[in-house]
Protein backbone atom coordinates (compact mmCIF):
# COMPACT_ATOMS: atom_id res chain seq x y z
CA UNK A 1 0.00 0.00 0.00
CA UNK A 2 0.78 3.67 0.41
CA UNK A 3 2.63 3.57 3.78
CA UNK A 4 5.30 0.58 1.82
CA UNK A 5 5.64 3.34 -1.11
CA UNK A 6 6.29 5.94 1.08
CA UNK A 7 9.33 4.20 3.03
CA UNK A 8 10.60 2.93 0.07
CA UNK A 9 11.02 6.74 -1.60
CA UNK A 10 12.58 7.74 2.12
CA UNK A 11 14.94 4.41 1.90
CA UNK A 12 15.67 5.93 -1.37
CA UNK A 13 16.51 9.60 -1.12
CA UNK A 14 16.54 10.34 2.33
CA UNK A 15 19.63 9.52 4.52
CA UNK A 16 18.40 8.08 7.57
CA UNK A 17 21.26 9.43 9.67
CA UNK A 18 21.04 13.00 9.32
CA UNK A 19 17.26 13.04 8.75
CA UNK A 20 18.64 15.33 4.82
CA UNK A 21 18.02 14.01 1.33
CA UNK A 22 20.74 12.09 0.32
CA UNK A 23 22.90 12.35 -3.47
CA UNK A 24 20.18 10.53 -5.30
CA UNK A 25 17.74 12.98 -4.08
CA UNK A 26 20.31 16.04 -5.45
CA UNK A 27 21.32 13.94 -8.81
CA UNK A 28 17.42 14.47 -9.25
CA UNK A 29 16.89 17.83 -8.12
CA UNK A 30 20.28 18.88 -10.49
CA UNK A 31 18.76 17.04 -13.43
CA UNK A 32 15.65 18.97 -13.05
CA UNK A 33 16.86 22.29 -12.47
CA UNK A 34 16.47 25.49 -14.99
CA UNK A 35 18.35 28.41 -15.09
CA UNK A 36 21.21 29.26 -12.98
CA UNK A 37 22.30 27.02 -10.13
CA UNK A 38 25.18 27.20 -7.10
CA UNK A 39 26.43 24.19 -5.10
CA UNK A 40 28.31 24.13 -1.83
CA UNK A 41 29.89 21.21 -0.93
CA UNK A 42 30.87 20.78 2.84
CA UNK A 43 33.20 18.93 4.22
CA UNK A 44 33.35 18.33 7.52
CA UNK A 45 37.63 18.55 7.94
CA UNK A 46 39.44 15.74 10.27
CA UNK A 47 36.50 13.85 10.31
CA UNK A 48 38.16 10.14 10.33
CA UNK A 49 40.58 11.35 13.61
CA UNK A 50 37.36 12.53 15.26
CA UNK A 51 35.86 9.04 14.81
CA UNK A 52 39.18 7.70 15.28
CA UNK A 53 39.28 9.58 19.17
CA UNK A 54 35.71 9.55 20.38
CA UNK A 55 33.86 6.56 18.48
CA UNK A 56 31.42 6.14 16.04
CA UNK A 57 28.26 7.30 18.27
CA UNK A 58 30.19 10.43 18.31
CA UNK A 59 31.04 10.69 15.09
CA UNK A 60 26.97 9.66 13.89
CA UNK A 61 25.76 12.96 16.64
CA UNK A 62 28.89 15.29 14.94
CA UNK A 63 27.44 14.59 11.29
CA UNK A 64 24.17 15.41 12.73
CA UNK A 65 24.80 18.61 14.30
CA UNK A 66 26.21 19.69 10.93
CA UNK A 67 22.82 18.28 9.27
CA UNK A 68 21.12 20.52 11.20
CA UNK A 69 23.60 23.91 10.94
CA UNK A 70 23.56 23.49 7.25
CA UNK A 71 19.81 22.35 7.18
CA UNK A 72 19.05 26.24 8.16
CA UNK A 73 21.30 28.17 5.09
CA UNK A 74 18.90 30.51 3.99
CA UNK A 75 18.20 30.13 0.19
CA UNK A 76 19.58 26.91 0.13
CA UNK A 77 18.43 22.55 0.02
CA UNK A 78 20.57 20.76 2.04
CA UNK A 79 21.90 17.52 1.32
CA UNK A 80 23.77 14.65 2.90
CA UNK A 81 26.24 14.13 -0.24
CA UNK A 82 27.70 10.95 1.78
CA UNK A 83 30.71 10.34 4.13
CA UNK A 84 31.28 13.55 5.69
CA UNK A 85 30.23 15.40 2.65
CA UNK A 86 27.41 17.41 2.22
CA UNK A 87 26.05 19.86 -0.42
CA UNK A 88 23.72 22.85 -0.62
CA UNK A 89 22.01 23.53 -3.79
CA UNK A 90 21.21 27.12 -4.78
CA UNK A 91 18.38 27.41 -7.22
Amino acid sequence: GMAVLIGAFRMAYVDALSGLPNRRALDERLSRATGRIAVAMVDVDHFKRFNDRNGHEAGDRALRVVARRIRRVRGGSAFRYGGEEFAVLFE
